[in-house]
């Protein structure tokens, strides 16, 4: 595969991950554990990292996207680590905040791509504190109850579905990236989910790295 085939293919990557890596830094907040739906209203943000290591499926639709992808999205408790697979497993994409960096995975090929935005992390499954919220009530999705909060940040306004433990279970609008599109849940699991989960399988090579002389 030429270097310009891979780039290419790690564009859809990105696509695939649903995420842009190089959006504006992401407030990311811990916050403690809600006892009860009064503590997550005073608080007038949901959580904004998974408190509980889990995985989810979600149907994912961006505003111009004819039908939902199948996403299915790995979060780590306190959220240093998340893993977005694409739809069919081709491409994967891992967010690693304690260390700041992005992996982008392609599967057939057995590469990756692993870099440092120099303007932060974000991606439409986690929320931050730039946004401002506004309880409305509770609602079920995926048997799982949430609170329902408006959303304003500079890029528009959405509503999202989050559990008292931290993971969006539904969202639609204009989301952290400024994106406009909705996502819901179809399946969640907790379970435990070892450190391999994020990272890039044994066998696979990098993306060779262009000199300064090849670019040009």
């Amino acid at each position: 595969m030429s270097s310009k085939t891979c780039l290419a293919a790690f564009g859809a990557a990105i696509i695939a991950g649903v995420m842009t890596p190089g959006a504006p830094q992401t407030a990311f907040a811990q916050v403690k554990p809600a006892d009860g739906k009064e503590s997550v209203i005073a608080s007038q943000h949901p959580p904004l990292t998974p408190m509980r290591d889990a995985e989810v499926t979600y149907a994912v639709q961006p505003k111009k996207f004819p039908k939902p992808l199948d996403v299915t999205v790995s979060f780590k408790a306190g959220g240093d680590f998340m893993r977005v697979d694409g739809p069919q497993h081709i491409a994967t994409t891992i967010f690693n905040r304690k260390d700041h960096f992005v992996t982008l995975i392609l599967h057939q090929q057995k590469l990756f791509n692993r870099f440092s935005p120099k303007v932060g992390l974000r991606n439409p499954f986690m929320l931050d504190l730039s946004m401002a919220f506004t309880p409305q009530g509770q609602a079920n999705v995926a048997g799982l109850t949430c609170t329902r909060w408006a959303i304003t940040s500079r890029y528009g306004a959405a509503t999202a579905c989050v559990t008292d433990d931290g993971i969006i279970l539904s969202e639609e609008g204009v989301d952290a990236d400024g994106v406009n599109g909705k996502l819901v849940a179809k399946q969640v699991s907790y379970r435990a989910l070892p450190g391999s989960v994020f990272e890039v399988p044994a066998g696979y090579n990098a993306l060779p790295v262009k000199s300064d002389k090849e670019k040009h």
